[in-house]
């Protein structure tokens, strides 16, 4: 009975739907009909494009739910999804490239596929992973696989938008893959923490008080690596503080990100 719940809510979900535009209807299938018994028709339907199926199956493979755990085959779906525009799966892909997973660590690769999805803007703010399995246990009256939710929902949680503008204020922050700009960095943090991620509001306030061993310890890194005598010493072209000239601009350019629907954050 739950394998014919689970078929006909995803039959239903998938109708006439727009991935890029309801991605809490791609998360809802994903939690339903991911097992067993249905392993063989995602990855049927995969192969010939949907990119319901592909999503849901880098999911599984980068959980190891049903399936052992495979890096290497998440980001073979999850990239198919991707190049589909949809930007949870972007944010997926970036992710792995971020943390090096399945794929060499590269991070110019993390912000162009973070960059890609956080253009898609307010179509994919709304999307909420608690909200999808709360009215999932609602609309099929049964009982929510504990386990199985708190994996999930930990991984979809790395997969917002807030996580993206605060993975891609800590590489401008630190230099990684993208040129050292705290004004940049400041602003997406900002952004994050209007969206309800408090970790992002913290970051902002660190950044904004020239209070961050972590953007120090960075700065005195990079001088390192460049210059042998440079070590324990900051260098002159590696900022860690912001002036207030800094902040207003950083705060300039939120209020835009948010008033563009979240399409002109740069």
């Amino acid at each position: 009975m739950r394998h014919i719940l689970a078929m006909t809510l995803a039959v239903l979900l998938s109708a006439g739907a727009s991935r890029a535009e309801d991605n809490n209807n791609i998360w809802l299938s994903c939690y339903v009909v991911t097992s067993p018994e249905v392993l063989a028709e995602w990855e049927a339907e995969a192969e010939t494009g949907s990119l319901e199926a592909q999503f849901c199956l880098g999911v599984m493979f980068e959980l190891g739910m049903e399936v052992p755990q495979d890096f290497e085959r998440s980001v073979h779906w999850y990239r198919l999804a991707a190049d589909q525009g949809d930007p949870i799966a972007q944010t997926a892909l970036g992710n792995m490239y971020h943390d090096g997973r399945g794929v060499p660590q590269d991070y110019e690769e993390a912000a162009r596929w973070y960059q890609l999805a956080k253009a898609q803007g307010s179509g994919f703010v709304g999307f909420n992973a608690l909200e999808t399995a709360q009215s999932l246990d609602r609309e099929l009256q049964f009982a929510i696989d504990r386990e199985k939710f708190k994996r999930m929902f930990a991984l979809s949680y790395d997969q917002t938008l807030t996580s993206v503008l605060i993975n891609l204020g800590g590489m401008y922050q630190a230099g990684n893959g993208l040129p050292v700009d705290l004004v940049s960095a400041h602003m997406h943090y900002n952004v994050a923490c209007a969206l309800g991620r408090d970790f992002g509001c913290n970051r902002r306030d660190e950044l904004a008080l020239n209070d961050d061993p972590v953007a120090s310890a960075i700065a005195d890194a990079l001088a390192c690596a460049s210059d042998d005598a440079a070590c324990g010493e900051v260098r002159d072209d590696v900022s860690t503080e912001m002036t207030p000239a800094d902040i207003s601009e950083a705060q300039k350019r939120a209020r835009v990100c948010m008033e563009s629907d979240y399409t002109d954050c740069d």
